[in-house]
């Protein structure tokens, strides 16, 4: 009876193993797991098929079904190819790719009038959290599709914790929310009344640090602890304070988003009588830090 009873929990075990393997996943998921068991044919299923291409209608080529299958061809090579080049990475960097976690993706369009989309993939490694790995892919009718995998040199690198790549990304989803803008000029409205009152340790925790450490470097916030920070930070309430002095009354104007070698810059421009004083963010976890501001006086 016993023995009966070790086989079964044996099967159940070995059951309820396979069957995990055989739950459909996200495309994220299966792209980790494709480096766990080293083998790229678990993302077979998401590769862009002869209809795929076909249903994209004017947004690519006219093809023939020859041409288009030789196409997928080249583009299926080119996949394989880069991601060889992680595993290898993965491999010669002593990786354990079991102890990644996905914590989460952010898909997002950052090409003009494109069909493709980026995902950023965070994922979790002996305690830190990393962006650095990203594809390209299309998201349609319930399906995702592996388009490209770009920059597989950088992918799993872990040298930077502060997460600016889904950073930007969720800048780029916010933007059209009607939310974020309130939120944004309620942050202002915040910081000018810290400014007029003079509360730099308040004001401190909406200030981006720019200065000779290249790993904070438009990454993190100011510490106040620091005596250059903490000047660099006073600086600017001044300014803030001073530019802010005679705009009593004042209207807020739509919200622009720039791209620089720093980051996606949030720019939130307010009309004040003749002057147009723009305050420049960026984004730092999830929180909008402010880098600059710039006052214009139009003749």
């Amino acid at each position: 009876m016993r023995r009966f009873q070790r086989i079964l929990v044996f099967l159940l075990l070995l059951f309820a193993s396979c069957k995990s393997k055989d739950v459909p996943v996200t495309l994220d998921k299966a792209f980790l797991r494709s480096f766990q068991e080293g083998e790229f044919t678990i993302l077979e299923k998401y590769l862009p098929t002869n209809e795929f291409y076909k249903s994209l209608g004017k947004d690519v080529p006219d093809r023939t079904d020859t041409e288009i299958d030789s196409f997928l061809n080249n583009s299926k090579r080119k996949l394989v190819d880069n991601w060889n080049k992680i595993s290898d990475g993965i491999k010669n960097n002593a990786i354990d790719p079991d102890k990644i976690s996905i914590e989460e993706s952010v898909v997002y369009n950052p090409y003009s009038q494109s069909i493709m989309q980026a995902m950023i993939i965070i994922y979790e490694y002996n305690g830190k959290l990393y962006d650095d790995l990203t594809l390209i892919v299309k998201r349609q009718n319930d399906n995702e599709y592996l388009l490209e995998i770009p920059n597989p040199l950088s992918a799993f690198e872990m040298k930077d914790t502060s997460l600016a790549n889904s950073s930007q990304a969720k800048v780029a989803l916010d933007l059209v929310k009607p939310a974020f803008g309130q939120n944004l000029q309620n942050q202002i409205k915040e910081m000018v009344a810290m400014a007029n009152s003079d509360n730099l340790p308040a004001f401190s925790l909406n200030i981006v640090y720019h200065g000779e450490d290249k790993v904070r470097n438009w990454k993190s916030p100011v510490n106040l602890n620091d005596a250059a920070e903490n000047k660099m930070t006073a600086d600017l309430m001044q300014k803030v304070k001073l530019v802010m002095n005679d705009c009593r009354d004042f209207s807020f104007d739509k919200i622009s988003a720039e791209k620089e070698s720093e980051g996606y810059w949030i720019v939130q421009p307010l009309n004040c009588g003749r002057k147009i004083v723009r305050f420049a963010f960026l984004r730092v976890k999830d929180r909008l830090l402010l880098g600059d501001i710039d006052v214009e006086n139009p003749e």
